[in-house]
């Protein structure tokens, strides 16, 4: 039984209310092949309590059809692929912040000076472009996206490269990988060498790792074929090493390395 007293009007506004939001059901499960009937509860209009406890429910009915609440508003590309305006508004915001991280890291690494063989050969722009592994996320199209599957694939990777941590983690990695790579074809040789590139902050180090012709994965010898040839490597990536921690990342760009 209703514990508050109905007028026309009140029943007149739930029916309208409840038609209206129905319609709305109806409407996106035919379009968009999505089930919002979960979303929205209709109770019977004696099922209330009180007017104020009605009024709370015409507001919870009037913001699930408003078109402002992208929560409840979808689109659908020619692939068949349907998302809400909210997951896609997110998307490109989080492409944004990820493209403005990414200028400002390759703007910061592009002119620092690149040395090969203790000269100065130029920038690492000019001469390791590729090297530092970091790219600019394309501008996100809907339109493009073939399944719900690459969707997800591009959000989360949107809320990975739009946090800051993201670069923090990807130095600290590829630190990890080069350690791990100087014991695989040094072994012991790299000892001393491998103890001072942990003392290094990450970031510190993936500079050092793009400045420095030296430090480049593709210059170790797998096999330990040249015993000679792996001594000369380690002995040039311990002199910048101890270079850095005699100057820092500063005034080691304006070395003499001769």
């Amino acid at each position: 039984m209703v514990n508050f007293r109905i007028g026309q009007k009140t029943k007149e506004e739930y029916n309208r209310q409840v038609r209206n939001t129905k319609a709305k059901i109806r409407r996106v499960e035919k379009k968009y092949g999505v089930d919002l009937s979960t979303k929205i509860d209709i109770p019977s209009l004696d099922s209330f309590d009180s007017r104020s406890e009605f009024n709370q429910w015409v507001k919870k009915a009037e913001r699930f059809r408003n078109r402002a609440v992208t929560d409840y508003q979808f689109e659908k590309n020619e692939y068949g692929v349907v998302a809400t305006k909210k997951q896609l508004n997110k998307i490109e915001r989080k492409t944004r912040k990820a493209q403005k991280l990414a200028d400002e890291k390759i703007s910061d690494l592009e002119d620092k000076p690149f040395y090969s063989g203790g000269k100065e050969q130029g920038t690492v722009g000019l001469q390791r472009p590729a090297k530092s592994g970091i790219y600019r996320p394309h501008d996100f199209d809907f339109s493009q996206v073939r399944s719900r599957q690459r969707l997800r694939e591009i959000e989360e990777s949107m809320d990975r490269k739009s946090d800051t941590l993201y670069y923090d983690e990807r130095s600290k990695r590829m630190q990890e990988n080069f350690i791990e790579a100087l014991e695989g074809s040094f072994n012991s040789l790299a000892d001393d060498l491998i103890e001072k590139i942990k003392g290094v902050p990450a970031d510190d180090f993936y500079q050092l790792y793009l400045m420095f012709d030296e430090f480049d994965f593709d210059y170790f010898d797998t096999d330990g074929q040249n015993v000679e040839a792996d001594e000369t490597a380690i002995g040039q990536m311990m002199k910048y090493i101890e270079m850095y921690e005699r100057d820092g990342l500063g005034d080691l760009a304006h070395e003499n390395f001769k």
